[in-house]
């Protein structure tokens, strides 16, 4: 077999527009995919990224800033317009923008002020990363650096992290190296440092034995409130102190790594008709408005055309999950 060799550092990797409501007006979020090396972690299951193409050293500024613009450029060639775009997640295909052996930090800081410069509609900044390297310190530098660029508390800021199961005992059957104590930890971090905290959950992804897709979300639901929820429970909290993270989480509909096809422990993408799978995010987004969860569906298809044997989503689903990210209206999820 063909080895298959790295991609080049310096131009844009993969980027990826999410339409959506922000602020209260449509926008959307831009996905900002950042070429780095290969992920410290590499044992998750189910993953087809992070282990694929990366050469194992950090991503210096010069080559950030280029894989930025390039992204930059990538999205308005395609006839995006930069007037849109009130979110931006940066992401790598590794483990954490945080890890310094991944990105390193003038690399971090510096992409902050090409997105002040180049991206003047963002309202919030999202930043993806392993648990483990969500960490007060470097959150307060990235704080200090957004609001000395776009003013104090003007841009919301948030952590991600890929949860994917809100059970403990199923993100070890999937190798996902997260126990709860961990999340609780970054959870904690963010709260402290005036992030939001966001979930990224597999839809189709395993089950618990006697468990429903449905109640699989609505668990993750409850999971996030309780994450958010920690500060303000906390009997040693004295008045007046903050509380937790605004939480939110992004579901994905789960696919399959083509070196995974046969794995019977996964589900796949094509396996819940579309129908069915619209009226499940439907009950799950009305419970998530009850609970006061924001509640996202990924609608993105670059990911799965990256590393899945799979038939990417068809344009009625796409069309659904785009009206309900861009009106937050439960009843939009369906055909």
């Amino acid at each position: 077999m063909e080895q298959r060799q790295p991609a080049p550092r310096n131009e844009a990797h993969k980027v990826s527009f999410r339409p959506a409501r922000i602020n209260g007006r449509e926008s959307g979020e831009l996905f900002i995919t950042l070429k780095t090396r290969n992920c410290s972690w590499g044992k998750c299951l189910f993953c087809g990224l992070g282990k694929t193409d990366g050469d194992g050293k950090p991503l210096l500024y010069s080559e950030a800033a280029a894989q930025l613009n390039g992204s930059i450029r990538s999205f308005t060639d395609k006839g995006g317009d930069l007037k849109r775009v009130g979110m931006v997640s940066l992401i790598t295909n590794s483990d954490s923008v945080f890890n310094t052996e991944t990105v390193r930090r003038k690399a971090l800081l510096g992409m902050l002020g090409i997105i002040r410069e180049k991206l003047p509609a963002v309202a919030e900044l999202v930043f993806e990363s392993r648990a483990q390297f969500i960490k007060t310190a470097i959150l307060a530098q990235v704080k200090s650096r957004i609001d000395d660029l776009f003013g104090t508390d003007v841009v919301a800021k948030t952590v991600a992290v890929g949860i994917e199961s809100p059970y403990d005992s199923v993100r070890r059957k999937i190798r996902k190296g997260l126990p709860d104590s961990k999340l609780t930890e970054a959870a904690e971090n963010a709260a402290e440092a005036g992030f939001g905290f966001r979930g990224y959950f597999i839809y189709n992804l395993i089950e618990p034995k006697g468990e429903s897709r449905v109640n699989n979300l609505m668990d993750a639901v409850d999971l996030m409130t309780y994450l958010a929820d920690r500060k303000a429970m906390d009997p040693m909290r004295r008045d007046g102190e903050k509380v937790g993270p605004k939480p939110s989480l992004l579901v994905v509909r789960g696919y399959v790594p083509e070196r995974l096809a046969a794995t019977p422990l996964l589900r796949r993408f094509g396996e819940v008709p579309d129908a069915i799978a619209l009226a499940e995010l439907q009950r799950v987004a009305d419970y998530a408005k009850l609970s006061r969860v924001r509640f996202e569906v990924d609608s993105t298809t670059e990911d799965q055309q990256m590393t899945a044997s799979m038939t990417v989503m068809s344009p009625a689903y796409r069309a659904a999950l785009v009206k309900y990210n861009t009106t937050m209206d439960p009843l939009q999820l369906r055909l």
